[in-house]
């Protein structure tokens, strides 16, 4: 299990859901103390798979990345506007949404320096 949970954390994976049926596994990691890095404005998929703005099962954010039998979170909140179309397929860098709330001194993921 500990090895699941490090091989998750390094590909910063905050939350895992896996359903079957009527049951389900959840894995959340918190991070350590480490304050989390300033938003982007816009959030690109970290891998391929269906984008869902909201999550299918419940209608809430966040918005979800479903692989295979899985679900990935994607940062986003209420109010931030979708790029991909809700089932599109997607690939690594897809822009997914538009930040509207993220603070002035965000920019594109290409646009940081280091």
């Amino acid at each position: 299990m500990r090895d699941l949970v490090d091989h998750l954390a390094r590909r910063g994976v905050a939350w895992l859901s896996v359903r079957e049926g009527e049951e389900a596994l959840e894995i959340a990691l918190r991070p350590a103390a480490a304050a989390p890095p300033p938003a982007a404005r816009i959030v690109a998929a970290q891998g391929p798979g269906l984008f869902h703005p909201r999550h299918p099962d419940t209608g809430t954010v966040p918005p979800c990345l479903e692989a295979g039998d899985f679900l990935f979170p994607v940062p986003g909140g209420e109010g931030d506007e979708p790029l991909a179309a809700a089932g599109a397929v997607v690939g690594y860098g897809t822009p997914l949404l538009r930040r509207v709330h993220a603070s002035e001194g965000d920019r594109p993921e290409g646009e940081r320096n280091g």
